[in-house]
């Protein structure tokens, strides 16, 4: 699932901190603001979005507490789904960040720090 990026996360990652650049952002034309990650359907559990059943192609967002993600970051370390997006995660100011399943697997599934499906 994407998510979307942010400029501290990007300085942050400039400066050695982090894991090396996803490889989308080798993708001409490709957002840099979004982060495709592949959820396991342990992840999916977790968190109550499981392909085709809580997120569809008709509705494809889910709003995920960054303290849930972290927790899960903590819990499971290295094998969470969401340690490749740690440091975009820490340094995101909100409470909240939207999933967003991509049925076409474009993308797979994306993550974007403040968004609000609500609007």
């Amino acid at each position: 699932m994407p998510v979307k990026k942010r400029s501290a996360a990007s300085s942050a990652s400039s400066k050695g901190k982090g894991k090396a650049s996803p490889a989308h952002e080798d993708t001409p034309g490709h957002p840099d603001d979004i982060f495709p990650m592949v959820l396991t359907s342990a992840t999916q559990e977790l968190f109550g979005c499981l392909a085709d059943e809580d997120v569809t192609g008709e509705n494809p967002y889910k709003l995920l507490k960054k303290d849930d993600i972290i927790q899960d970051i903590k819990t499971r370390a290295a094998v969470s789904d969401f340690s490749p997006v740690k440091q975009i995660v820490l340094d995101y100011p909100e409470d909240e960040l939207l999933l967003v399943f991509d049925s076409d697997f474009r993308l797979r599934s994306v993550l974007l720090p403040g968004c609000d499906t609500r609007s």
